[in-house]
């Protein structure tokens, strides 16, 4: 049963498209790749001293005095160990958001104004708060930090407006396969009993809760487990001055902070498959942890021989697989440093039709670094983009303030960025290959892909590299292979035929007319749902907030007439055609009738269990999707697309909560959720009404 429609619009985006262009633009490339410049001098790197001094409660304050432009930044960083956050996974997040919506002094909007008023900047992020402004408003802005460190207001309502638009934002990302890809190599590469490999899902999301969050902040949100880096436009004596008066009452809380486990590092390679049924390509990572610390003497050399396998265009992989072979638009490597556990990936998307290809050559081009040296001129070429890039990262006072973090927390030389570009031109081509021999690991890598399973699976089994192959879901599960296998003999009308059987309508139990009413709140706006339908195709719903009807809609003898504060609009043709459909009490039994292309195209999971996927092609231009849980029967999601403008735009909605009325089984809840959404709309049924007596002047305009 379709609950509520929301119709939105969003602004056409004109694309233009000049081939003449494009082509001068393309031989000017050739040109440039052909001939490229040559190497200039290295630039002379001069970060200026920074000064250090601690505050009795412990806070460590970091001072890097800079006159070249009259502005103030300002980093507070908590360095603690990961937290593991287990069932509350994402709650850290959160917290740091929730900052930022007021202090027991200033409301969110005073806070917003006062911010916007100096041309300030505050942002948050999980382990800490940044700010920067003018001179001259360095002690208004380090105060308010101060405050939205120190005493924030905690408003449970804005803590609900997160939740729905972190929510919004992981129903929207859910599909995304480099979002999937993203979240699930974080967990194959530590595991979900590390720190590093937990992600927020929408079931972490929901069990977070305010006093979580204020139990964070009460515990690491403390001077003596934190840093405070200041740069720009501002001596020593200042900055002390400055921070004793807004952080020197600051209370410090001592508890006892263990750093966590090593993760179990593979011991061989493993594919690992996310289905994303008949997808055109794979969005793949390669990845797995390493122990590399910031402090490690072979750290650089290994920044350097990533950058020659995939850290820049110009680099191995890239070269190899986008330049020679064209398999994709772009691969990257990157090894990351960590005072815990660092790691290394490979990073690309890739037509599934050469998968079994771009798996060869990723582990050929590691194992050749491994095996083989570097020619001096492909070093020279990786050292003088990491020059340029080193340069370039000085412009910005944030990067000394971080450096100057850095060396603080890690113990790093007091010189140790001053010697960064002498220390880089004394890499040799050993350093290269003894980094890449320590650090490249093809033979223990995990190989995620998100792409058409079954395909991929078929494809790969047989790679001598591959040891093993691991479906997972979204969230980086393991699946139970057997539950995911489409039966042999089932088709998608055999699963629509159960899904109405399951509910109760029957030959004798018929549904000709319905009243549903439905409350629920979008980005705190209060609405509430009537909807009348009527056997075989019509349907009215009202749309009101706090008495005040904000939006009609009716769908009548093949039209769709909206009203929307008191302007009215007539879908006709196409437009009405994608949408006519929703007008049916029970569209399952109307496709059942139909002609319509009906497909059981795979088994995804939702919420923790296995789903039928059902795609109806011919009723809207494009397939409607039909998600039934395969235990159940009941259907938990709908999914299509509706234009909007030039756009096309795909709405979900979740189903739950079934309830019996009359002998037949309603969803009593659902999730509606959008690309142009801003939150996702919650809506609790109210009352259902079973073959209600409707009078004619409910449908008329």
């Amino acid at each position: 049963m379709r609950l509520l429609l929301i119709l939105l619009v969003i602004t056409p985006v004109i694309f233009t498209n000049c081939s003449t262009k494009k082509m001068r633009q393309k031989a000017s490339n050739e040109a440039f790749r052909a001939n490229p410049p040559s190497a200039g001098t290295p630039p002379e790197i001069n970060l200026g001293k920074h000064s250090m001094f601690t505050l009795d409660n412990g806070l460590k304050v970091i001072v890097v005095e800079d006159k070249k432009l009259p502005r103030v930044s300002m980093q507070y960083l908590i360095d603690v160990p990961p937290v593991k956050q287990s069932e509350y996974a994402g709650y850290i997040d959160l917290t740091a958001e929730w900052l930022l919506k007021g202090t027991e002094k200033r409301s969110k909007t005073e806070l917003d104004d006062a911010i916007d008023f100096m041309g300030a900047k505050l942002s948050s992020r999980s382990d800490g708060l940044a700010a920067s402004c003018l001179t001259r408003y360095k002690e208004d802005v380090m105060g308010i930090m101060a405050e939205v460190i120190r005493s924030p207001k905690f408003d449970e309502a804005e803590f609900n407006k997160i939740k729905n638009r972190t929510q919004s934002a992981i129903m929207a990302s859910s599909s995304d396969p480099d979002f999937i890809a993203g979240n699930v190599s974080k967990v194959i590469r530590y595991g979900q009993s590390h720190p590093y490999g937990e992600i927020m899902t929408l079931h972490s999301l929901e069990r977070i809760n305010p006093m979580i969050c204020k139990g964070y902040h009460k515990n690491y949100y403390r001077p003596n487990v934190s840093y405070l880096a200041i740069v720009g436009d501002i001596t020593e004596s200042e900055a002390r001055a400055l921070v004793e008066q807004c952080f020197g009452d600051w209370e410090p809380l001592e508890r006892p902070l263990a750093g966590p486990k090593l993760p179990v590092f593979p011991d061989r390679t493993k594919l690992y498959l996310v289905d994303k049924a008949e997808a055109p390509q794979s969005v793949v990572r390669l990845t797995y942890p390493m122990e590399l610390k910031y402090t490690a003497n072979d750290r650089l050399a290994a920044m350097v021989m990533n950058t020659i396998l995939g850290g820049f265009f110009n680099s191995r992989l890239n070269l190899n697989l986008r330049e020679d072979k064209g398999y994709t638009y772009g691969v990257r490597s990157g090894i990351n440093a960590d005072q815990y556990v660092g790691y290394f990936s490979i990073s690309g998307s890739f037509g599934t039709d050469v998968s079994r290809l771009v798996v060869e050559e990723l582990l050929k081009e590691m194992n050749d670094l491994r095996l083989n040296k570097v020619s001096e001129e492909e070093l020279e070429r990786a050292r003088q983009y990491m020059m340029g890039t080193f340069a370039r990262s000085l412009e910005r006072p944030q990067t000394i303030a971080q450096f100057a973090l850095n060396q603080a927390r890690y113990g790093l030389g007091s010189d140790y960025y001053e010697s960064y570009l002498d220390r880089l031109a004394a890499i040799t081509v050993d350093d290269i290959q003894a980094a890449a021999i320590k650090y490249l690991r093809p033979q223990n890598a995990s190989i995620l892909m998100v792409g058409d399973a079954e395909r991929l699976k078929n494809d790969l089994k047989d790679l001598p590299e591959i040891n093993d192959i691991v479906f997972m879901d979204k969230e980086g599960n393991t699946l139970d292979q057997e539950k995911y296998i489409l039966p042999t003999g089932l088709d998608g009308r055999d699963v629509l035929a159960r899904y109405i059987e399951n509910i109760g309508v029957t030959d004798s139990v018929a549904l000709n007319t319905l009243l549903i009413e439905s409350e629920g709140t979008l980005t705190d706006i209060p609405l509430r749902s009537t909807s009348w339908f009527r056997h075989p195709q019509t349907m009215k719903q009202v749309i009101s907030s706090q008495g005040q009807t904000m939006q009609e809609l009716l769908y009548k003898e093949d039209k769709v007439i909206m009203t929307q504060m008191g302007q009215v609009q007539e879908l006709t043709g196409e437009a009405a055609t994608d949408q006519n459909w929703m007008a049916y009490i029970l569209p399952e039994q109307y496709i059942l009738g139909s002609g319509y292309e009906v497909k059981l195209k795979d088994v995804e999971q939702i919420n923790g269990k296995p789903h039928y996927l059902v795609e109806v092609s011919g009723m809207a231009s494009f397939p409607v999707k039909f998600y039934f849980d395969v235990e159940t029967g009941l259907k938990s999601r709908m999914s299509y697309i509706v234009a909007m403008g030039n756009q096309l735009s795909e709405q979900q909605t979740d189903y739950s909560n079934y309830r019996e009325v009359e002998g037949i089984k309603f969803p009593y809840r659902s999730a509606i959720t959008g690309q142009a959404m801003p939150a996702p709309l919650i809506l609790n049924v109210k009352r259902i009404l079973v073959n209600p007596q409707i009078d004619d002047e409910v449908f008329n305009q």
